[in-house]
């Protein structure tokens, strides 16, 4: 089958209403893979499939209202899809939702809030999400201070290789927060944080230098 009948295909399902075929549709259109690119196709395929209840699609029109792509950028309604999302389970839709509450666009900011769905990730995995609570639970945002807990969740989301949650495992036994100073470890940390990217672990081992 080529490309063109297959997107027939799948365009007829789509006007039947079937969801999967709409969010695919969609996709497609985002990606300008076998259609043209066409942001406003796009747009139209995914709210349709998310009007269903499809997740994907969900999540997908959540970045769409974010990015502004083939629709006004709207952080509300991103906010409101991307819980819609979340509320299926959906990770990266979590962690989306989480900063927006950290950062309150779309919604009133509330570090309780965004500490409540990075923990929802978290439990399940998410790596950024669980960087981002180590944070918060180091800075004591949206709660109580609690380098115990914050050494946790860098720890689980370093061991997925997350840059920031490495560099942030460095720094704490750089400067002995919650655990016994460690040089010899913190270097290690921080090198691979450096060799990943982070500008910050750099600066700290010219620091330690």
């Amino acid at each position: 089958m080529d490309a063109w009948e297959k997107v027939r295909r799948l365009r007829r399902k789509a006007e039947r209403g079937d969801a999967d075929a709409q969010f695919n549709l969609g996709v497609l259109f985002a990606i300008g893979t076998e259609v043209p690119l066409d942001f406003r196709k796009a747009f139209k395929w995914v709210s349709l499939a998310a009007k269903q209840g499809h997740w994907g699609a969900q999540f997908n029109l959540g970045l769409m209202y974010a990015k502004g792509d083939g629709t006004v950028q709207d952080f509300e309604e991103a906010a409101r899809w991307y819980r819609k999302s979340a509320e299926q389970g959906v990770k990266k839709a979590i962690f989306n939702l989480a900063r927006m509450y950290e950062k309150g666009q779309g919604v009133p900011v509330s570090p309780e809030k965004a500490r409540e769905w990075y923990l929802e990730a978290a439990v399940d995995g998410h790596a950024r999400s669980q960087s981002n609570l180590g944070a918060m639970y180091e800075l004591g945002s949206g709660g109580s201070r609690d380098l115990r807990k914050a050494f946790y969740w860098y720890r689980a989301s370093a061991e997925q290789g997350h840059p920031e949650a490495i560099y942030n495992l460095g720094a704490m036994y750089c400067h002995g927060r919650y655990v016994a100073q460690d040089i010899p470890r913190a270097i290690s940390y921080l090198e691979t944080a450096a060799q990943l990217g982070l500008p910050a672990a750099k600066e700290l081992l010219k620091q330690m230098d």
